[in-house]
């Protein structure tokens, strides 16, 4: 769990990054990137705690 928060951490601070760069093209790449990040860490943390 602690490798998918960490994904979805690093992430966020790419998105900050890239909209900080007005790099518009790439922002709705970066938003789907961590989006998917924030749904892998809830299923691997429902998939631990269920077993």
């Amino acid at each position: 769990m602690n490798v998918t928060r960490f994904i979805r951490a690093q992430t966020l601070v790419m998105l900050e990054k890239v909209e900080a760069l007005d790099f518009d093209d790439l922002t709705a790449l970066a938003e789907k990137l961590h989006d998917d990040a924030e749904k892998l860490e809830r299923l691997v943390t429902d998939r631990v705690k269920n077993g």
